[in-house]
């Protein structure tokens, strides 16, 4: 599998939700064993698929960690003050979940 684990020795441990904001597990994640059965890499040919929705964010935060502590912070003071809701029915089914801010 090329899940997270960091058993490649390179010492980078990475779990499958890191790597999901950058690669696309739906056709290749177990959902009994936790296993993804693609790779993250992209030497070889089961290469997971880049994640669509979220790889452009993570691009741009990679390249430039003050984009991302602001937009860390921002996010983090939004929901310390207003809240938030998962009542826009997230659950397993619905993935990926959108939070809605409350009170705002």
């Amino acid at each position: 599998g090329g899940g997270g684990g960091g058993g490649d020795g390179t010492g980078i441990i990475m779990l499958n939700a890191d790597i999901a904001l950058v690669r696309d597990f739906t056709d290749d994640f177990n959902e009994v064993t936790g296993e993804v059965d693609c790779s993250f890499q992209f030497d070889n040919n089961n290469a997971c698929p880049f994640a669509q929705m979220t790889f452009q964010f993570m691009a741009e935060f990679r390249l430039n960690n003050a984009v991302w502590v602001q937009a860390f912070r921002d996010v983090l003071t939004k929901m310390l003050e207003f809240g938030y809701s998962t009542a826009g029915g997230c659950d397993a089914a619905s993935a990926p979940c959108i939070l809605a801010p409350t009170g705002m």
